[in-house]
């Protein structure tokens, strides 16, 4: 599928702005994107034709790895301050120690979180 049925569009999110500028500067599609990301393409074409629409704070993590910038770069390009996660007010530093860990190791806490996700989601008695 080709990018350029996005470049005409009246209005964009910032992150969809930036994808889109993304995409047409790296010659990849939108589903080449996701992807490397790991998202769903379907996650990134919303968040380019539905500009009202905020990403996940995954989203945003799994975007900054395929791209290799900083989860804070990204944030700031989807317009996700610190203050719109301040329910969780150690999240930024979490995110830059992440940022700061080699590839090896993020991979391997992101299957530790995952894991414990899971089990945060099964009811109790369940294994």
């Amino acid at each position: 599928m080709s990018h350029y049925k996005y470049l005409n569009q009246s209005t964009y999110s910032p992150l969809g702005k930036w994808m889109i500028g993304y995409i047409d500067q790296e010659k990849i599609s939108l589903a080449k994107l996701a992807e490397r990301a790991g998202l769903a393409t379907g996650t990134l074409r919303y968040l380019v034709t539905e500009p009202e629409r905020i990403p996940t704070l995954e989203t945003c993590v799994k975007l900054a790895e395929a791209i290799n910038k900083p989860t804070k770069e990204v944030l700031q390009i989807a317009g996700i301050s610190h203050k719109a996660i301040i329910h969780e007010p150690q999240r930024e530093s979490l995110l830059f120690a992440y940022d700061n860990l080699p590839n090896p190791l993020r991979g391997v806490l992101a299957e530790v979180a995952n894991i414990f996700s899971e089990a945060s989601t099964r009811s109790p008695g369940q294994q």
